[in-house]
């Protein structure tokens, strides 16, 4: 259960839940003999510490510790994959797990608060009326690799074909702010916006909770 920050920062225990899930599922493979096995891991699970500058130094998948991931979505994330890699050691399954970068595109959620920054921009500028104003969270200049679902089908796909099991990246190398991902979309729409910048620590104080139903 996740959704994009808005949702997790206000939902975390919802979202530690899903350690059940992946619990059971580990437990049914055990039982029916599954050789294989394909874990969602996030970016979330990296230390905070590594994520406060505004431009955020590629990340590699050591630098998840010393642990300090996302509280709530990202510890639920983090002990999965220590729980799936000792069942790795303990009963020889072959696990796969990817920590997914800001996947984005067709499909994917665009409101109640569990999309993604880029369907979030797109709902916004699609809506608002020219010389009209948007809110963004943060001033935008915070870096991200967004990587579009395709891409990350592909990158699936050749990790479980792959004879190396383990933890792996599935993201972009290239990172964009969060202000030129807006403004690339107020250009397409060719609309004239302003921009409302709101404090983020204010967001997750619940001040705005109202924006995620």
């Amino acid at each position: 259960n996740m959704g994009g920050m808005g949702f997790i920062e206000n939902n975390k225990a919802e979202c530690m839940l899903s350690v059940l899930i992946n619990t059971n599922f580990l437990r049914a493979s055990l039982k029916n003999s599954v050789k294989k096995y394909f874990f969602s891991s996030s970016a979330c699970v990296y230390n905070a510490s590594k994520q406060k500058d505004t431009f955020v130094a590629a990340l590699k998948e050591e630098d998840a510790y010393p642990a300090d991931p996302e509280d709530g979505y990202g510890w639920e994330k983090l002990f999965s994959e220590r729980f799936y890699l000792a069942a790795s050691r303990n009963y020889g399954l072959d696990i796969r797990i990817a920590r997914f970068h800001n996947i984005f595109g067709p499909e994917g959620s665009w409101k109640d608060g569990r999309e993604k920054a880029p369907a979030a921009f797109c709902r916004k500028v699609a809506k608002a009326k020219n010389l009209g104003e948007i809110e963004m969270w943060g001033d935008g200049k915070q870096t991200r690799c967004f990587t579009y679902v395709k891409d990350a089908v592909v990158a699936v796909e050749q990790l479980m074909e792959r004879k190396s099991n383990g933890i792996f990246h599935i993201g972009s190398n290239f990172e964009h702010s969060v202000e030129e991902v807006i403004n690339t979309t107020i250009e397409i729409l060719n609309v004239d916006l302003s921009i409302e910048h709101i404090n983020t620590d204010e967001l997750y104080s619940g001040k705005y909770e109202d924006i995620y139903k």
